[in-house]
């Protein structure tokens, strides 16, 4: 052997010694091996932004935008503990992790989950005004209904907005009640932090009124244009209508006048009143709606005509004439002498004035040519007179009906029957007559190609009672023609419920539909079933005294306002036993009944509005200055809305203070009351069901 190789050999022996802990001698030293290393990773999800740093201590990462997994750049040795942390979140997202933290093992870690989702706000913003009211929700972009507090200053909405995202914040519902309105301000824009600059400003607003259905109350004089349009002096209710000739509608023109009996209309569509109560005559302007008075020097002017030279002739009642005031000069002249009473006037096409002289039972004729006063014929009672083209005079006489004088023979013929002491008559230049049938509460029109008699404009005779539903159709107990009927809120059709009504007085409708009714003349209160139609009587048995109000609780327990006993009655639903509530009513008109059962009397001849207590049984007084209260109804809130009938009112009780505020103007006699749930109260007064509200 070579002594080079000996010297290898020797020096591979050394070394193996000591990698084996061997120092060839007995004192060598040991080689230390590190542990294995392993990476750190997992999954990503929702990451739709830049801007995620991971880190596990100092090691960090970072992930890009729609990334799905991800890997720390350092490795961890077996044994070391890792725990990955979110350094920086991306943009408008909020990452998190889960098996985040560990022991190192024997191989990578995979299973980190980082999970990101949008960032979230909140919006929201401050109240004014809002009070102690209940009622108001927020919405924010049609939807996250939010219900405000009563006394609350400032709002959050339920839920929180993505970061990025719209917000709209509107009024879902106004507060309970027809007098507050909330508006908002600021109130849209993109989330990019808390939002709390929307401002929810709420104030004292006048409602609006809007006659939604008019009914005549003792019509007195009636005309008619070129276009069919029929003018009606509807004296009860202090009124001037029209019957829209094309729809049927009626509508009311113009205000302020005081139990009109007259009424005429000009080739222009101006219409001319015999105001009776405030001794005067007046035009409605067809162009602007304006009331203009031609002239106040009448004592209760009672008929009204006008030529095609806009020549006014009018009945003066008080001062027994019939005076032409010149339309050149505003003049007033007398027309003919010998007058008793007179009551209606009309003119013919050559200035022939023709007279219903009531006091002298006669239809008198002031010629033109002369200012001679004849005869044409002998009428009792004669109230309304009228002339076609051919000279043919039309008569409303109390006791003989419409009349016809023929003008080539002076026959006299009826015509048409059933009128109820009609007061005023038209005629058009077709020939059809137009009629005020005063005590029947309608207008009615006589066709002449068949003598057939159909009734215009409203088909409600003195209607008193209201109620409503939640889809806003509308019950009527239309008392004057024994029937209740629907409005239907959708088409505005008027449907008649049930039969064999005798002078229904109060209505009132549940939530599936049944129509209750207290029918008066039958002592019955009743229910028409919404799935059949049938009519059914309630509380079996017993004796009901002129039952004129009900209403009914989500139980169905039905409760009446019985005036002939003096009584509030409830109709158990369970039972059909009929049980007395409170005492120390006299004559009481209305009833309503709030969701925790307190049942709300008009207590009319005691002039007072009362509640009777459900916990209790209790009877306490609402409010004050009440007159002849005859109709009450109450919100969610516990407002109540009273129908002031003495006072020609509508009042409301506030629940949150007590204080009593007039709702509207203008009513006379209101008798009904009701609320709907969208804040609408509407009311009968004697010629309108109004509607009060939004």
């Amino acid at each position: 052997m070579k002594r080079y190789d000996l010297v290898l050999l020797s020096l591979c022996a050394s070394l193996l010694l000591t990698a084996c802990g061997g120092d060839g001698g007995g004192g060598g030293t040991a080689i230390s091996v590190p542990p294995p290393q392993y990476t750190v990773g997992g999954s990503v999800s929702g990451l739709t932004a830049s801007g995620l740093v991971l880190a596990n201590g100092s090691d960090t990462v970072t992930v890009s935008a729609n990334a799905t997994t991800f890997t720390l750049p350092s490795t961890v040795a077996t044994g070391a503990v890792y725990a990955v942390t979110v350094k920086t979140q991306p943009t408008q997202l909020i990452c998190s992790v889960s098996k985040g933290s560990g022991t190192m093992g024997t191989s990578a870690v995979t299973n980190v989950a980082v999970s990101c989702v949008p960032e979230t706000y909140t919006v929201g913003g401050t109240i004014t005004g809002l009070g102690a009211n209940t009622g108001l929700v927020l919405l924010n972009n049609g939807g996250d209904a939010t219900p405000i507090t009563a006394k609350a200053t400032s709002f959050s909405m339920h839920t929180a907005v993505v970061a990025g995202s719209g917000y709209d914040i509107s009024v879902g519902a106004q507060p309970y009640g027809i007098t507050l309105n909330c508006t908002v301000s600021n109130e849209s824009g993109t989330v990019e932090s808390n939002v709390t600059s929307v401002v929810v400003d709420c104030s004292t607003v006048t409602p609006t009124q809007l006659a939604i259905a008019s009914f005549f109350s003792s019509p007195d004089s009636v005309a008619v244009d070129a276009a069919g349009n029929v003018y009606v002096a509807n004296a009860g209710d202090n009124a001037v209508l029209e019957i829209v000739a094309a729809t049927g509608a009626v509508k009311t023109l113009g205000s302020g006048f005081s139990g009109p009996e007259g009424v005429a209309v000009d080739a222009a569509g101006n219409v001319y009143v015999a105001d009776t109560g405030n001794n005067a005559v007046k035009e409605i302007v067809a162009a602007t709606g304006a009331v203009i008075t031609l002239s106040s020097a009448f004592f209760a002017p009672r008929g009204v005509a006008v030529d095609a030279a806009g020549n006014v002739y009018v009945v003066d009642f008080g001062n027994s004439a019939v005076e032409e005031i010149v339309a050149a000069t505003g003049a007033v002249k007398t027309l003919g002498s010998g007058l008793a009473e007179p009551y209606g006037v009309a003119v013919d096409a050559t200035g022939n004035v023709y007279v219903a002289d009531f006091g002298d039972g006669a239809v008198k004729e002031i010629v033109a040519a002369t200012g001679a006063v004849k005869t044409l014929g002998r009428f009792r009672e004669s109230f309304g007179v009228a002339v076609d083209a051919a000279g043919n005079v039309y008569v409303a006489a109390v006791r003989a009906g419409v009349l016809e004088i023929v003008a080539a023979t002076g026959a006299v013929i009826a015509l048409g029957s059933g009128f109820n002491r009609p007061h005023g008559v038209a005629v058009d230049a077709a020939g059809n007559v137009y009629v005020a049938d005063t005590n029947n509460n309608a207008v009615k029109e006589i066709v002449a190609a068949t003598g057939a008699i159909k009734t215009l404009g409203s088909v409600f005779d003195q209607p008193l009672g209201v109620a409503v539903d939640a889809a806003g159709n509308i019950y009527v107990a239309d008392t004057g023609n024994n029937a209740v009927k629907e409005i239907v809120a959708a088409t505005g059709a008027i449907n008649t419920l049930g039969s064999g009504f005798n002078y229904p007085v109060g209505v009132a409708v549940d939530t599936v539909g049944n129509v209750y009714v207290a029918d008066t003349s039958n002592n019955a209160v009743e229910e028409i079933v919404a799935a059949t139609g049938a009519v059914k009587t309630l509380g079996s048995g017993f004796n009901f005294n002129e039952p004129v109000g009900v209403a009914l609780d989500a139980a169905g327990n039905v409760y009446v306002a019985n005036p002939g006993d003096n009584a509030v009655l409830e109709i158990v639903a369970a039972t059909g036993a009929v049980i007395t509530l409170g005492s120390g009513f006299n004559a009481p008109q209305g009833v309503a009944v709030d969701a925790a059962g307190n049942v709300y009397v008009a207590d009319f001849e005691n002039n007072a509005v009362k509640e009777i207590v459900a916990a209790t049984g209790a009877v306490n007084t609402l409010g004050s200055g009440f007159s002849y209260p005859s109709g009450v109804a109450v919100d969610a809130a516990g407002n109540v809305y009273v129908a002031d009938t003495g006072n020609n009112a509508v009042k409301e009780i506030v629940a949150a203070t007590g204080a009593v505020n007039t709702l509207g103007s203008g009513f006379i006699s209101p008798v009904s009351v009701a609320v709907a749930p969208n804040r609408r109260v509407y009311v009968i007064d004697s010629g309108n069901l109004w509607m009060l509200g939004p």
